[in-house]
């Protein structure tokens, strides 16, 4: 069976998760599956040492640059697709071509649904038209359920995964070294991700400015800052004013894009990990900062509280004292879960090579 790749995005210079999701994804395939023969399209040339730490110099697996015409998705990888023969077509963009062959099946990947109220008809087009849906989570399900007239069964949850071998704990001199490179000093709390309206990013600070007020008599929490990694897009760039009318403006700092090399260490070095969303379909933050051996503070709401599970303290998104309240309850415990029950829920349930197994069966029922 002749399986494509859409990989239009998988070399973007800023990785965000779903990004990481494919690379992982078509790593672990390259381990094991001694069948299928692969195509991924790219829109430019991966170099020879990415593309095969990429697949392992499994010769299996090949690629083809599509070079973009009108619509790099409608017409480029349409008509590779239908000159390549392609059996199936795996794509996690949340968009699918709409012109193919009746004979070509369609596996999309789902990884939620604030992607379809933001960009509208793609993502809806991608979960109607797929002849199967991934969905990242039992919440994300549920949310396509609730808005689409598909059946059940034709989605499948199949979770992410995080790669324990990155995201460990660091040690003390990695940890500072890193924090002088960033001008961090003391102790933080940290956030990393995009920055939308989604991410409830002014609630976040807005509670810790209230954390600052309520506690700023009690010396354990002068040093506390709140850093913010993630590139910042131009049209939320008010948001770097918020700490100023707060008056916390020395306590708040962005980094922008945080290389992934560095993104470990900063979360080793985090008391907690701040992910108070409006709504994830995921949440891969949270097991990366489980995986480091941070805190977490996230939302009692959609896939967050799934994913967290007991690991993570929780709190209402829209409720800035609680928030706030949350984060002071963090300072007063040591970690309450267990470190090995801990490793034993992300091997069994977020573990990318046997979550790739997952996603290679559903390939293969269109055998």
């Amino acid at each position: 069976m002749l399986i494509g790749i859409d990989a239009s995005r998988l070399k973007e210079k800023n990785k965000t998760g779903t990004e990481n999701y494919l690379y992982y994804t078509v790593k672990s395939l390259s381990k094991f599956d001694t069948e299928n023969e692969y195509i991924l399209y790219f829109r430019e040339q991966p170099s020879d040492t990415y593309w095969n730490s990429l697949v392992l110099n499994n010769t299996r697996f090949s690629y083809r640059v599509l070079k973009k015409f009108l619509s790099w998705t409608q017409l480029s990888l349409s008509a590779a697709c239908m000159s390549d023969h392609i059996n199936i077509l795996l794509c996690i963009w949340h968009t699918i071509p709409v012109f193919h062959k009746p004979s070509m099946k369609i596996v999309s990947v789902i990884h939620g649904l604030e992607y379809s109220k933001m960009g509208g008809g793609p993502a809806i087009y991608s979960i109607l038209f797929s002849d199967k849906v991934i969905a990242v989570s039992n919440f994300t399900k549920s949310e396509i359920l609730k808005l689409l007239p598909i059946k059940d069964d034709k989605i499948q949850v199949i979770y992410e995964g995080v790669d324990t071998s990155v995201y460990y704990k660091r040690n003390e001199e990695e940890v500072e070294r890193v924090k002088n490179k960033y001008g961090i000093k003391g102790r933080y709390l940290f956030y990393i991700g995009t920055f939308g309206l989604r991410k409830n990013i002014p609630n976040m600070i807005q509670a810790f400015a209230r954390f600052i007020q309520n506690y700023s008599n009690e010396t354990d929490f002068k040093d506390i800052t709140f850093i913010l990694g993630g590139k910042i897009p131009q049209e939320y760039e008010g948001i770097r004013e918020l700490p100023k009318t707060l008056n916390i403006e020395d306590k708040v700092k962005f980094l922008g894009y945080v290389p992934e090399d560095d993104l470990p260490v900063l979360i080793s070095g985090a008391h907690a990990l701040m992910y108070v969303s409006k709504s994830e379909g995921f949440g891969l933050p949270i097991l990366e900062s489980l995986s480091c051996g941070a805190k977490v503070i996230t939302s009692n709401v959609s896939a967050t509280k799934e994913v967290g599970d007991g690991f993570v303290y929780l709190t209402g998104p829209s409720d800035i004292e609680q928030i706030s309240s949350t984060i002071y309850k963090s300072f007063g415990a040591d970690i309450f879960y267990n470190r090995e029950d801990l490793m034993a829920y992300l091997k069994t349930n977020f573990d990318w090579y046997e979550n790739s197994r997952k996603i290679l069966s559903v390939l293969n029922m269109f055998k």
